[in-house]
């Protein structure tokens, strides 16, 4: 890992027999080889009696800020009127009525 990596929590499990339970999405504030400090956008912070008792992975995640820019730079340019001729696939991609994946072609 290296400071500002994207990464997502979840809680492990030892015995197998279920899925890892997902806790949260954050970034890589600090890193030591002893400690790691997170700081979570989405999900719920882990108790104090959770981190003790828990056993919990951190994996690299898909950095999102870039999709995230693009997609509000095209919504802006949709609702300020400067699309000509109004593409109706980017106009219902910037306004979240269609998911990023529909739009990709087969």
């Amino acid at each position: 890992f290296r400071k500002g990596d994207a990464v997502v929590l979840s809680e492990a499990n030892a015995e197998g027999d279920r899925p890892c339970r997902w806790v949260g999405e954050g970034t890589v504030q600090q890193l030591s080889e002893q400690r790691l400090v997170l700081q979570l956008q989405l999900g719920e912070p882990p108790s104090e009696a959770e981190l003790a008792r828990g056993s919990w992975r951190v994996d690299v995640a898909a950095n999102r800020l870039a999709s995230r820019r693009q997609l509000q730079a095209l919504h802006q340019l949709c609702s300020q009127g400067g699309l000509r001729g109004h593409n109706p696939l980017l106009l219902a991609l910037s306004s979240g009525a269609l998911p990023a994946a529909a739009s990709l072609p087969s």
